[in-house]
């Protein structure tokens, strides 16, 4: 059994590599990643730079899938009285077009999928536990 061990600020940083112009500001966070995203959601008071973050929610080991919750990261109240449709706009803005192989948005949720983003044919990767909390991720897998 293999075990790795990230912290949130590496993890922000492996984010940068997928993300475009519209994902600023990424920072690694306690339990998950906080970030700006720059999309106009044509709604009036609300402003073009929305800080959102992705809360660790659960590692489904059945289907090999990372869950994290996505939650806007503001205390401002007119981003809290419009954070369901900016949850709901997510999906349509970042689309499977504009994300890496293995993860999806759905239902205010990001779902990944570790060994879809590896693409490792060679070999099979299972992950036998996944933690995040303090700042740190922790994955213990196989290789098969």
């Amino acid at each position: 059994m293999a075990k790795l061990e990230l912290t949130t600020k590496e993890l922000a940083k492996v984010l940068t590599t997928f993300a475009d112009d519209e994902i600023t500001n990424v920072k690694g966070e306690p339990n998950g990643i906080s970030f700006d995203a720059n999309f106009d959601l044509g709604i009036p008071l609300l402003p073009k730079q929305i800080p959102l973050k992705f809360a660790f929610s659960e590692f489904d080991e059945d289907n090999q899938v990372i869950v994290f919750e996505i939650l806007l990261n503001s205390n401002n109240k007119i981003l809290n009285g419009a954070v369901d449709k900016i949850i709901q706009y997510l999906p349509k803005y970042l689309t499977e077009e504009n994300l890496p192989e293995g993860v999806q948005i759905s239902d205010g949720y990001l779902y990944v999928t570790p060994a879809s983003i590896l693409d490792i044919s060679e070999f099979e990767i299972q992950i036998k536990d996944l933690k995040l909390s303090s700042n740190k991720l922790i994955m213990n897998f196989n290789i098969k």
